[in-house]
């Protein structure tokens, strides 16, 4: 096997970055979800959702918040958890109160860039495969207490909390529900 060799036109960081960014991509494409980018990124990377109403009693505008992370230090812990530390900045940004759900996003990718996507070539029917290694798990951190340290605060995302694009619709649906039932108040009362 020849080891796989890294130009250095980006830093490792930033094909992290992107990682997680197209792996968000590819799940929101399977869902039928838009994504839209922020130009200046202050805490938050994404807004995943729709601006068409999504159902029959559907509400338009409907996003969630993504702060994405991407990290190939990780491993699953005993209790079931990814330890993880996070910058302040991001950790105060997410436990806030905010007019739309937002996410901490971690993509844990295997260790070493030539690992973080393989490829499997079947030449006689061209059943060919891409995966994205490993996976991307998400965590609310609304409400969670103000703390003391100035740098990271070490944080446990349950490995339960798989980011799929079955639990981005979950995720997306329970909202827009929410926002359908606070519009029909309104209109009520």
């Amino acid at each position: 096997m020849v080891e796989f060799q890294r130009l250095e036109g980006i830093p490792e960081t930033t094909g992290k970055e992107w990682m997680s960014l197209a792996y968000l991509r590819a799940i929101c494409a399977q869902a039928g979800l838009n994504i839209r980018d922020w130009k200046f990124d202050n805490g938050i990377d994404l807004n995943v959702g729709s601006s068409k109403p999504i159902g029959s009693n559907g509400i338009a505008n409907v996003f969630l918040a993504l702060q994405l992370k991407a990290t190939e230090r990780w491993k699953v812990e005993g209790d079931g958890h990814i330890k993880y530390d996070l910058p302040i900045k991001n950790y105060n940004q997410l436990r806030r109160e905010s007019l739309c759900p937002q996410y901490l996003v971690l993509f844990a990718l295997p260790s070493g860039v030539g690992n973080w996507i393989k490829y499997q070539f079947e030449h006689i029917n061209h059943e060919h495969v891409v995966e994205m290694r490993h996976m991307a798990y998400y965590l609310s951190l609304l409400g969670q207490p103000a703390v003391e340290n100035t740098e990271t605060i070490r944080i446990d995302i349950p490995v339960k909390n798989k980011l799929t694009a079955e639990v981005l619709i979950n995720l997306y649906q329970a909202f827009a529900k929410a926002q359908l039932w606070v519009t029909n108040q309104r209109k009520s009362g």
